[in-house]
């Protein structure tokens, strides 16, 4: 008998409701909002777009996504070309994604160009008279396509979550800056014989109406010459 490894699929990708390039030059902003999951990469320009009344500035190079249900809208008339991808995923993490403003790696950006480039063979708009929104499968595109075409979605906000995770937080950012902060004083406080009075006082809390963080940049500038 032999040891097996079973797959979880970690995000998984549903069903496609539109995939494709958007440009927003001369276009008055018209809101809306929908049952599924949706993000839009700005390819040249910036995008000002309010995501549940409050705003958002995306610029060339980042994406944002939008849940299910939340109301969008742009901020303004903006002058900018997108690609736009909607989707259907059940998968828990794409939470992450909701309303983050992302910049993409050059990895991402193929990827996300393989997606595109793929759902222009497999999709086209839906007929207007079908009574159906967005874009349906073209006749000829065959299965080996369509998985191709989840398989690089699926890479894509995979790639993404994991970019994202292996970021420092905003609260280890601060425990590192707290950590600096406490060893500069220190510093500071073992060679109080070098330092200007008014530096001495801020550390010696008699306090002072400067900016102490200000007040040691001018302490630092003044060592230069003798460095």
């Amino acid at each position: 008998e032999y040891a097996k490894t079973l797959f979880s699929d970690v995000i998984s990708i549903k069903s496609v409701i539109t995939i494709f390039p958007f440009d927003l030059t001369g276009l008055e902003p018209i809101g809306e909002t929908h049952d599924f999951w949706e993000f839009i990469y700005v390819n040249e320009g910036v995008f000002e777009v309010l995501v549940d009344n409050k705003p958002y500035v995306v610029k060339e190079g980042q994406m944002i996504t939008y849940a299910p249900l939340s109301f969008h809208k742009g901020a303004k008339p903006n002058i900018a070309k997108l690609s736009i991808v909607s989707f259907e995923s059940s998968s828990g993490i794409i939470s992450d994604f909701a309303n983050k403003v992302i910049t993409l790696s050059a990895k991402q950006r193929q990827l996300l160009s393989q997606v595109v480039s793929l759902g222009k063979k497999c999709f086209k708009s839906v007929s207007p008279d079908s009574g159906f929104k967005g874009m349906e499968k073209r006749d000829d595109v065959d299965a080996y396509t369509l998985q191709s075409l989840k398989n690089q979605l699926e890479l894509l906000l995979i790639d993404i979550y994991e970019t994202e995770r292996s970021k420092p937080s905003n609260l280890n950012l601060d425990a590192r800056d707290n950590k600096m902060f406490d060893l500069l004083t220190q510093f500071l406080k073992d060679n109080m014989d070098i330092l200007p009075e008014p530096l001495k006082k801020v550390l010696e809390g008699k306090g002072s109406d400067d900016n102490p963080v200000l007040m040691v940049m001018k302490f630092g500038k003044s060592l230069k010459p003798q460095i």
